[in-house]
């Protein structure tokens, strides 16, 4: 793939600040080659010779994190093909990209105030650790457990499946377990860590009273947006605003990279993650800057910390 370069413009909104703007490049991707940018209110997109790229939109995908046409964070984890697409503009320059890490769990130990789940991320960040071995272990009362413990992804979906709205039976198909065993470990994670059942039901309650009286349930994220939801899907409103608040530190660090002079860089947003490239006699220096601009400490009881990943000749290397 020849790598084709395009200006546009993201424009937004950061509390406290006046609207801004960010330029940004973009090379080819897939087979689709960017012919035109087009400059649009709180959607990053580009036009392309067969439609829109488009990194966030409202509806359909209302927590503003999605991708659409292609919808690039589909992808399988481990999917490599069409991510080695993207590559750098020549032999002087490298892939890196950076990812937020567990933002959506972060987030909602912050917003739950759980001072068990708050204490567990800093030991975790403290000593290098796993947050979701810390909970494995607490819950089943077993210190000797281990990251590759079968039980740390009933663990993840249990906490997932709540952040989603999803009920036990749902958690339990996803996982392919029984039902039994799937709510033993909900009771579990409820117990040791109450504050999120607890920011759930006040999300809920918040969202029905909305309903009520205003004939429209809702949740505003820190920045003021209004999130409405089905009238009777008052529960998916934690996952509306967990989700949105995310993809809005994503699109605060972003500016965070341009302030940093690192808008050239950038080649693509995918969910929660930004693919760069970085000159090669320079990819530390700048993987570096990369993190710091990635990590947000203030304003949350949790950091909501970043990695970061390369360097690499493309971007499908690092799910190779």
């Amino acid at each position: 793939y020849q790598s084709s370069v395009v200006e546009g413009v993201s424009t937004g909104f950061i509390p406290g600040s006046a609207t801004y703007s960010v330029r940004f490049r973009r090379g080819s991707f897939g087979l689709r080659t960017v012919s035109e940018s087009t400059r649009v209110t709180d959607v990053w997109c580009v036009s392309t010779e067969s439609g829109t790229f488009t990194a966030w939109s409202g509806r359909p995908y209302l927590t503003g994190n999605s991708i659409t046409d292609p919808a690039l964070q589909t992808l399988p984890a481990g999917e490599a093909t069409v991510r080695r697409a993207f590559i750098p503009r020549d032999e002087d320059h490298v892939i890196i990209a950076s990812d937020l890490d567990q933002v959506e769990f972060r987030l909602t130990a912050s917003m739950s105030q759980d001072d068990q789940l708050i204490k567990l991320f800093h030991e975790a960040d403290a000593t290098g650790g796993d947050a979701f071995t810390s909970i494995l272990r607490d819950i089943y009362q077993d210190p000797t457990a281990q990251k590759s413990d079968p039980r740390r992804q009933l663990v993840k979906g249990v906490i997932y499946g709540k952040l989603y709205g999803a009920g036990v039976a749902k958690m339990a198909i996803t996982a392919g377990v029984p039902e039994e065993q799937m709510k033993s470990v909900v009771d579990a994670f409820d117990r040791s860590y109450p504050g999120v059942k607890r920011l759930q039901q006040e999300i809920e309650n918040v969202g029905t009273r909305r309903l009520q009286s205003e004939g429209q349930g809702y949740v505003l994220t820190k920045t003021g947006r209004r999130l409405p939801c089905d009238d009777d899907r008052v529960y998916s409103l934690t996952n509306y605003l967990v989700q949105s608040s995310a993809a809005e530190i994503f699109k605060m660090n972003l500016i965070k990279l341009d302030q940093a002079d690192l808008t050239e860089l950038l080649i693509v947003p995918v969910h929660d993650e930004i693919v760069m490239q970085a000159p090669r006699k320079d990819v530390k220096e700048v993987m570096e800057t990369v993190k710091k601009c990635m990590t947000t400490s203030e304003g949350w009881s949790v950091p909501l910390t970043a990695g970061v990943d390369g360097p690499f000749e493309n971007w499908g290397q690092k799910y190779e």
